[in-house]
């Protein structure tokens, strides 16, 4: 998948929405709740592990595992596993150093108007914090019709050390973006440092 500066046009890029903080357990805690028997089905689907995070849903362990074979969402109620096809999963490393330049990074586009993708206000704001290429990145295999059916984002930390994780799943691909937030506190999008790494990978068939 490639990034072609200003010739994305049809890829949305978000305006940034407020990244709130609330005291919390972080990823190793509620890993931690999980069962042998849950980390066995996570293993068995995902194969190696690339990325994951974990968090609460009313006081029980979410889990969500890149791996080699799939990415793997596993609540209390069942395992999903979106199985890419075999040895597909790429990576990018996506970093962006405080500027002066105001929001997008100095990305310009021209061309057709942004795919609406379907995505929820919450998920549209935390990508508008991210630099440009990753919202790209991130959105890029669906905007040609495969339908996003499912996507999520966590984040953990504080105002000037912030941990961040970012999955979309459609019918025939999965992006996904991990990485580290680095920012003065009280700093706009554009004057925060980023280290992140995004995946692709396209889905096998059923």
């Amino acid at each position: 998948m490639s990034f072609l500066p200003g010739k994305s046009a049809s890829v949305p890029l978000h305006a940034a929405g407020e990244l709130g903080l609330v005291p919390g357990q972080g990823r190793d805690h509620w890993w931690g709740r999980l069962s042998e028997q849950a980390r066995r089905r996570i293993a068995a689907s995902a194969g190696a592990t690339v990325e994951w995070y974990a968090y609460d849903d009313e006081s029980l362990p979410v889990a969500v595992v890149l791996g080699a074979n799939a990415l793997v969402v596993w609540t209390p109620e069942r395992l999903i596993a979106h199985r890419y096809v075999r040895r597909s999963l790429t990576q990018t490393r996506v970093r962006q150093s405080p500027s002066s330049t105001g929001p997008g990074g100095g990305l310009t586009a021209a061309g057709p108007p942004p795919v609406d993708l379907g995505l929820s206000e919450s998920l549209r704001g935390f990508l508008g914090n991210l630099p440009a290429e990753a919202q790209q990145r991130l959105q890029q295999p669906f905007v040609a019709g495969d339908r996003v059916t499912a996507f999520e984002f966590f984040y953990y930390g504080n105002e000037e050390e912030m941990d961040v994780w970012c999955y979309l799943a459609g019918s025939s691909a999965v992006t996904f973006a991990a990485g580290h937030r680095k920012a003065r506190r009280g700093a706009p999008p554009h004057a925060v440092a980023w280290d992140l790494k995004c995946y692709h990978a396209p889905l096998a068939a059923n």
